[in-house]
């Protein structure tokens, strides 16, 4: 008796291993994500054969939409992990103008196919031993022929269980085709949408080079009519009033913490500011119109509130408990009315044993009380919404995938599986509706002349996904996270892109990483242990262990001596504040007591700078100075215009805080002095959003990086729901 229980194929020395998607060389696994790993595994199995463009966008993004510039990215990552050099073809040929050519040679190895049952008669010329050699470590015992057959009867079990479950619920659930996608919009400059009601109108603000603007595009002819021209403010959210005839939105705009929401007729007219109401997050009408829920801060905890159409009559539903849960009030949808009227839908972060993590509770309308929805716990909620009276739609997750949860049987199910993440939902009619974002980040150096105030920039490296956070060693190379390998990691490369290296493998960085001036040991945010605390290791991203206990803490600085590290504590369930920790003694300091956001030391270590929200004039945002030696506050400086980014950089003479943002699509540089000298920008330095930067000692360069995203939205329909 023949049985085959996997599938290997070697080539140059890599093993392949199909059944549990292992790409291994010299005894160690490769990490790779999943579209690299599928790119590889296809080309493995079309060996030698010409595969198109089209064909290999098909196989591997199969029934998605997504940029031929996606595989290029792709092979780009393969030949690195490869070991392919520029101009090489070891491995992948390009065919210039038709597609690739995996020319390596690629041996299958089928040898232990025979090997579980010793009267096989190939069994004898099996090289058990010689065969467990090229093995980790981990995988040897697979091959222990008892573990084998043990194996084999637990897996017929699984698979008879497996079968009975699934008759039982053919017997209970109506299935429904795969979703299909179709693209509504090729701009790809959208940032949020809203449908109306009726179905016949979708609403969407796009980022354009003066700003942002509002459109209306009709369903039934697909013309589209701009309701707005370019503003110089940022649509936080969307909603069409049941009625079809009036948008409202929340804006951010000249750089105040609280943000108004304005009421704008469907098919344009005048702007009208609702009073009293202030949110972040999307509102949620109730299906007669009559009232809209929205969520709002306080010092210490978040309200979800009540109101007539018009902002009057506000009624406080619940209160969150500060440090146990919040609900998500930036940019976000995390409520819904429920298509009955009777209850609100609500996505909190709650502390829980595994850190923090999300979960829906249904809130009464009348009564405020709540219910939860099942006893699943999301990893992330930002976004919420009904699909019809028993479904929802929500995208969950750093991958940003979207799945439908039921409120009666509180089965849930996974509809989009992409190397693209989504944000926004909308649903009318049974259709949902997302944005589709296609996420590349560019690292580029900038040689600064500081007479003129100028920088000459230049691309090192390009990646598809995020490059969330970059700093200069003292060699010269650089530093930053990735999520090439499928979780956020630190890498270090060359200062020219050469030699990108992965340093850490199981770093789980959340939010933040630096490097310290005296000896290269690196503080980074990690969610290791479920909560997002700070950790260290050394320079080669080994001898990892963990620096604080706490459950939110962020984006760590050192101190120029090294002795210090000042990071940002809370940010979900507390309000965030600055704290200090001693690195010799270990020992915490509390610095202030207002909301602050990105603290960094001065370069002469005095000082510590951090974002302070809603502080100054108008409630404006500003960048608070203050003592490191006390905490006593010493300045405090406004924004001369605008600025929609809070990370920050000293340069290094200490004269100036620099900082990046945007005026609309373009981004530019800030030099806010913190003496009397008049501010200084350096303007369109590139299109894109700059999400982290770090100067050169000397201050005569800067290493930064730019996310590009294709925002566009589609129509999800003949997803797969569960129901009665």
């Amino acid at each position: 008796m023949s049985v085959e229980i996997r599938t290997i194929f070697t080539f140059d020395g890599f093993v392949l291993e199909t059944e549990k998607r292992l790409l291994i060389k010299d005894g160690k696994t490769i990490s790779l994500n999943n579209k690299t790993y599928d790119l590889l595994q296809t080309f493995v199995l079309n060996r030698g054969r010409l595969m198109t463009k089209n064909e290999l966008l098909n196989v591997i993004w199969e029934g998605q939409f997504v940029e031929e510039s996606n595989l290029a990215v792709q092979v780009s990552t393969l030949r690195k992990i490869l070991g392919e050099k520029k101009d090489e073809h070891r491995y992948i040929l390009t065919v210039p103008g038709e597609g690739y050519r995996f020319v390596a040679e690629v041996v299958e190895d089928n040898k232990f196919k025979n090997y579980l049952f010793a009267k096989d008669e190939n069994f004898e010329s099996f090289d058990r031993s010689a065969f467990e050699k090229s093995l980790p470590p981990t995988q040897k015992r697979f091959f222990n022929p008892q573990y084998v057959r043990w194996s084999i009867v637990l897996v017929i079990l699984i698979c008879s269980l497996a079968t009975l479950s699934l008759w039982y619920r053919k017997q209970h659930y109506i299935d429904f085709p795969n979703p299909k996608f179709t693209k509504l919009t090729s701009i790809g400059k959208v940032r949020n949408i809203a449908l109306s009601p009726n179905g016949e109108y979708l609403v969407f603000s796009q980022r354009d080079d003066e700003g942002q603007s509002l459109w209306l595009r009709q369903s039934a002819t697909n013309s589209k009519i701009r309701i707005l021209p370019p503003q110089k403010v940022e649509f936080l959210s969307l909603i069409v009033s049941p009625d079809n005839n009036f948008i409202y939105t929340s804006v951010f705009l000249d750089n105040k913490a609280d943000t108004p929401l304005w009421k704008i007729p469907l098919l344009g007219g005048a702007v009208q500011e609702i009073p009293n109401v202030n949110t972040c997050a999307d509102l949620s009408f109730s299906p007669d119109g009559k009232h809209f829920a929205f969520t709002r801060e306080n010092s210490e905890n978040v309200q979800l509130v009540i109101a007539d159409s018009d902002g009057t009559n506000q009624k406080i539903l619940l209160e969150t408990e500060g440090g146990i849960r919040e609900i998500p009030t930036y940019a976000a949808k995390a409520i819904a009315w429920s298509p009955d009227g009777n209850e609100i839908a609500c996505a909190f972060k709650v502390k829980t044993d595994n850190g923090i993590l999300s979960k829906i509770s249904l809130v009464d309308a009348a009564s405020g009380n709540e219910t939860l929805l099942n006893d699943k716990v999301w990893e992330d909620i930002r976004y919420l919404t009904w699909i019809d009276s028993e479904n929802l739609a929500l995208i969950n997750g750093e991958d940003g995938q979207i799945w439908t949860t039921s409120r009666k049987n509180g089965e849930t199910k996974k509809i989009t599986n992409d190397v693209q993440k989504y944000s926004w939902l909308a649903s009318t009619n049974n259709q949902l509706f997302s944005i589709q974002r296609n996420i590349n980040s560019s690292l580029q150096v900038g040689e600064f002349n500081e007479n003129v105030k100028t920088i000459n920039s230049r691309e090192i490296f390009y990646e598809t996904g995020y490059i969330n956070k970059v700093a200069w060693k003292a060699n010269d190379s650089i530093l930053y996270t990735s999520t090439a390998s499928g979780t956020n990691e630190i890498w270090q490369m060359n200062s020219d892109g050469s030699t990108p290296t992965q340093l850490t493998f199981d770093g789980k960085i959340a939010d933040g990483m630096a490097i310290s001036p005296q000896n290269d040991s690196i503080v980074f945010s990690s969610n290791r242990n479920g909560n997002t605390s700070l950790w260290m290791s050394d320079i080669k991203g080994k001898n990892i262990h963990q620096l604080t206990d706490g459950m939110e803490d962020l984006r760590p600085e050192f101190s120029p001596d090294g002795k210090n590290v000042v990071f940002q504590r809370g940010q979900n369930l507390v309000p965030p504040k600055v704290w200090r920790i001693n690195l010799e003694s270990k020992s915490e300091t509390k610095l202030n007591q207002e909301i602050s956001l990105f603290p960094v030391f001065s370069p002469d270590g005095t000082k510590i700078a951090y974002s302070s929200a809603g502080s100054g004039n108008d409630g404006a945002w500003q960048i608070a100075l203050i003592s490191n030696k006390n905490g006593e506050l010493l300045q405090k400086l406004d924004l001369p215009i605008t600025v929609n980014e809070r990370f920050k950089r000293w340069y290094p003479n200490g004269e100036f805080l620099t900082q990046f943002f945007n005026s609309g699509n373009n981004f530019n540089l800030l030099f806010l002095p913190t003496s009397s000298k008049t501010p200084e920008i350096i303007s369109n330095l590139g299109k894109g959003r700059v999400i982290s930067f770090d100067w050169s000692k000397d201050g005569k360069r800067l290493v930064y990086t730019v996310e590009t995203e294709i925002r566009d939205v589609v129509e999800i329909g003949d997803f797969e729901k569960s129901q009665y």
